[in-house]
C-alpha cells in the first residue's frame, strides 16, 4: 500500500463505504420484495403459457440482479478487509501496484488494469460451452 497516500486511502475507504451502505439498503430492498412478491402476483390470475413466462423472466432477473449486488459487497467486505491488512492496492496476480486512478474508477479492484485486461480477453475469446 506504499503507492497510496494517507489522503487517497481515506478517499477510496469513504467511496467503499459509501457503495457498502447503498448496496446494503438494496439488497434488503430486494429481499424484502422477493418475498412480498409471490409468483402468483407476477404471473397474474390468469395463468398461461405467456404470463408463465413472464412471471419466471421477471423472477429470474430479480434473482440475478440480487446475486450481483451480494458479490458486490462481498468484494467491498475484501476490498476494506485489505486496507485494513495493509494490502489494498496490490494485484492479486502479478503482485504490482493498482494505480490509484484504477481503485478511484473501480475501489474493489483487485487486479492492476494490465492484468484485469489480460484475464478479460481471456475469458472473451473462451470458448461458450
Amino acid at each position: 500500500m506504499n503507492h497510496l497516500n494517507d489522503v487517497q486511502i481515506t478517499r477510496l475507504r469513504a467511496a467503499l463505504l459509501a457503495r457498502q451502505e447503498t448496496l446494503s439498503a438494496q439488497v434488503r430492498a430486494g429481499f424484502v420484495e422477493s418475498q412480498d412478491q409471490h409468483y402468483g402476483d407476477l404471473a397474474g390470475s390468469v395463468h398461461d403459457t405467456a404470463d408463465e413466462a413472464s412471471a419466471d423472466q421477471i423472477a429470474d432477473s430479480d434473482a440475478a440482479r440480487l446475486d450481483r449486488e451480494v458479490g458486490d459487497l462481498r468484494a467491498i467486505e475484501a476490498a476494506l478487509a485489505r486496507i485494513e491488512k495493509g494490502s489494498y492496492g496490490t494485484c492479486d496476480d502479478c503482485g504490482d501496484a493498482i494505480l490509484f486512478e484504477r481503485l478511484a474508477a473501480s475501489p474493489a479492484a483487485t487486479r492492476c488494469l494490465p492484468c484485469e485486461t489480460r484475464v478479460e480477453h481471456f475469458v472473451l475469446r473462451a470458448p461458450r460451452l
